[in-house]
Parts: structure tokens; sequence; C-alpha cells
């Protein structure tokens, strides 16, 4: 069973992170671009972000015992995999564990324009997997 109790404190997180997100897509790609305190924040709130969904993940494939993945994509494909989330959304979220990656290691080599494609494009996707995860929880707490 999961740790109902991490799992929301994991999910308020999440959801605190991509609140501070909102309205940096609503900028131009200029304004974006020419603001380095706004790329720097924009680019640690979504690693931090896509952490703590990977933490949040990993927490519950080891508590249903779903196995222990090998690398951060996998966590998503796993979850995807005991439905958890649905295809559609396994399938947009794999991904941003490769851009957490991107973050972390590449330092001062990131693509302003993938950044900024993501906040304005994919964030909701990070808000539909905690979506996806509270209903678990609601299902795993029902039974």
């Amino acid at each position: 069973m999961v740790d109902a109790a991490l799992a929301h404190r994991l999910l308020a997180l999440i959801e605190g992170y991509l609140d501070d997100l909102a309205g940096l897509g609503d900028l131009t790609f200029e304004e974006y671009r020419d603001d380095v305190r706004t790329r720097r924040f924009a680019e640690r709130t979504l690693q931090i972000a896509i952490e703590a969904c990977l933490d949040l993940g990993q927490h519950i494939l080891a508590d249903e015992g779903w196995g222990e993945p090998q690398t951060n994509r996998e966590v998503f494909r796993l979850l995807t995999k005991h439905g958890v989330l649905d295809e559609d959304l396994g399938r947009r979220i794999e991904p941003m564990a490769g851009f957490r990656n991107l973050i972390v290691h590449n330092y001062g080599d990131i693509d302003d324009f993938l950044v900024y494609g993501i906040l304005r494009d994919r964030v909701g996707d990070i808000r539909r997997f905690c979506r996806a995860v509270r209903r678990f929880l609601e299902r795993e707490e029902g039974q």
C-alpha cells in the first residue's frame, strides 16, 4: 500500500512548483530568452517538479511491488504499464525524464527554445500526472 501522506505531500509540492511557473508561458520567447533570472528560475523549477514526479513514481512502484526502475524514464513506463498513467500521458510525460537530465547535466548549454516550449505546451502534462496519481490514490484508499 502506498504511503498516502507522503504521496499527498509530494503532490502538493509538485502543484506548488507548477503554480510558481504560471504565467511564464505567456511571455513572448524574446521576453523569456532575454531575462536570465526568468530562464534560470524556469529551468530549476521544472527540474525539481520533474524530480518530485519521479520520486513519487518510485515510491508508488516500490510500495506496490511493481519493480525497480533502472532509469528515470522507466519510472513513467512502469506507472503506465500498471495503469496509474494512461498510455497517452505516459508517452507525453516520459520525455520529461530526459529533459530533467538535460537541465542537470548540460549546465550553461540549455536550449532556451526547448524550455520555453515546455513552459507553453507541456506543463499541463505534469498537472495531468498529478491528477492521475490522485485518482490512483483514491482507488487505493477505497480498497
